[in-house]
């Protein structure tokens, strides 16, 4: 999943299953961890303009991608 809207269907349909199924996450929360690691350098390194849409936007993602990573590594705990 490279994009961090997906966690919230896909990502937390594969957790569910695995928790039904009583499988341990690790691997797919490491899995995952791994792939979001290129989408933070993605918009980290995207360049925000000063104002307007666009710079909400691309901080609307920044965020969200920040996001995301906290959430898994508080899943590995």
């Amino acid at each position: 999943m490279s994009h961090v809207r997906d966690m919230r269907s896909e990502f937390l349909l594969k957790l569910a299953l695995l928790a039904r199924f009583d499988k341990p996450a690790t691997e797919l929360i490491a899995r995952q961890l791994d792939e979001f690691a290129s989408v933070v350098r993605s918009v980290e390194s995207a360049r925000i303009s000063e104002d307007g849409f666009d710079a909400v936007l691309a901080r609307w993602r920044r965020e969200q991608a920040h996001a995301a990573v906290r959430f898994l590594r508080l899943l590995q705990n």
